[in-house]
């Protein structure tokens, strides 16, 4: 029942998220949703089809909910323009111990 659960997970949510423990919540998030069917005796354990079509709504929406969270346009140019301060810095450096050595 867990293993077919998080199977489904994974299909579903792996492309949108890349972080472990974002998917574990979004795992966590799901499970009641996925396991009141079986508790409530609506469904059997081994219904998997209709139990993610029970979660489907829920999982395409936490789907959104993770592609929304990418950086803002804003944020996203202050870490490019750390990153090339720092490879900068890198090659100044580089240059420096260059021009030392010889």
């Amino acid at each position: 029942f867990f293993r077919t659960f998080v199977t489904y997970v994974w299909q579903v949510l792996s492309k949108a998220c890349h972080d472990l423990n974002e998917l574990r919540h979004s795992a966590a998030l799901l499970l009641p949703r996925y396991r009141a069917p079986v508790l409530s005796g609506e469904l059997g354990e081994h219904e998997s089809a209709k139990l993610a079509a029970r979660i489907k709504s829920s999982s395409l929406k936490l789907m959104q909910d993770l592609y929304l969270r990418s950086l803002s346009s804003s944020e996203l140019d202050d870490v490019y323009a750390r990153e090339r301060d720092a490879i900068a810095a890198r090659s100044a450096a580089a240059a420096a111990a260059t021009a030392t050595a010889t």
